[in-house]
């Protein structure tokens, strides 16, 4: 929503929460079997002339010997074809603790400094056109730019199959908000989930372990920032190589709503995943309302085939965690 002299918004959403999750909480760096880099796009509202064009690349990593995984991630929004753009870097730091058996908790620290700009030339009025079809473009509209540090927080408790995290991020740092030719709100954004792992079909490999071959996952995600919220209850379906997955997305009040669909295939080199999201806009007829696609390539640790709580090296991981790999996109 955009008057003159406020916008209100929040920072892009992503569907596909595997490449993303620093993102999201800064405690699941380094939560993978291998280090990784990940690449993104998300092109929201296609169907318009300007669309909604987020890229995003990441880097994290494991240390074994510190219990303590690392990330860097760079972000790129640009909307209405560069009338609005965000171009941000990040850091964020995870380390585990045991609790008790079998049950660990991760917390993460995120630094991420943001430049944000307003381009007012991009925009079109109604009394901007000429009658030979040119543009008048106002010429005493300056671009606008600011820049800030935010700092984020958060924390993911793990239980086996059952995994639960919350974070609060964008914390402190300038407010553009006060600035009156940038107007943006306060960023303050809070997000929590809950997710577990349910194994459907199970069989016995070659060294007379259990292994599962059909797993389902469902989860519930949250995110809040400014006056939005945003509810995401779905599930993942996991057939080893190949994994599907169904959302329905609203904010609490149920006014919009959007159905996401997943797909994706992964080797022991790299994952690549797509999601498409149909949502409706009043009266109107349902239409794709955003893509998106990512990217992992998964880079070998020290230790060949860690799986999710391999990475724990202060005791011998039971037969569930030997067996089970990390592919929940939590």
């Amino acid at each position: 929503m955009t008057s003159a002299n406020a916008l209100q918004a929040q920072d892009p959403i992503f569907s596909l929460f595997e490449s993303t999750a620093m993102n999201f909480n800064p405690s699941h760096v380094g939560n993978e079997d291998y280090s990784r880099i990940s690449v993104g796009y998300r092109n929201q509202y296609p169907t318009y002339k300007s669309p909604f064009a987020t890229y995003i690349a990441a880097y994290d990593f494991y240390l074994e010997e510190i219990h303590s995984g690392f990330g860097l991630m760079l972000m790129h929004d640009n909307i209405a074809k560069g009338v609005f753009t965000t171009t941000s870097i990040s850091l964020a730091y995870s380390n585990n603790i045991r609790l008790a058996n079998e049950l660990y908790i991760r917390g993460g620290l995120s630094l991420s400094y943001f430049n944000r700009k307003r381009n007012p030339n991009g925009l079109i009025f109604p009394d901007m056109p000429y009658f030979n079809g040119n543009i008048a473009y106002p010429s005493d509209y300056p671009v606008i730019k600011g820049n800030t540090i935010h700092a984020g927080f958060g924390a993911t408790l793990l239980f086996r199959q059952f995994k639960a995290g919350a974070a609060i991020l964008n914390i402190g740092g300038k407010n553009l908000s006060k600035s009156a030719l940038i107007s943006l709100p306060n960023p303050l954004k809070v997000t929590g989930y809950i997710a577990f792992d349910i194994s459907v079909i199970q069989r016995y490999n070659s060294k007379a372990m259990k292994e599962d071959v059909f797993i389902v996952s469902p989860y519930v995600r949250y995110i809040r920032q400014y006056d939005f919220d945003d509810i995401d209850i779905g599930a993942y379906f996991d057939f080893n190589k190949i994994f599907a997955g169904l959302s329905h997305r609203s904010d609490t009040n149920f006014k919009n709503s959007t159905f996401v669909a997943a797909a994706g295939f992964r080797t022991k080199h790299f994952n690549i995943s797509y999601s498409a999201n149909f949502g409706s806009l009043g009266s109107q007829s349902r239409y794709v309302s955003a893509h998106e696609i990512n990217i992992i390539l998964k880079l070998k640790n020290k230790e060949s085939e860690r799986i999710l709580q391999g990475i724990y090296s202060d005791r011998q991981p039971s037969e569930y965690q030997r067996t089970r790999t990390y592919k929940c996109p939590y």
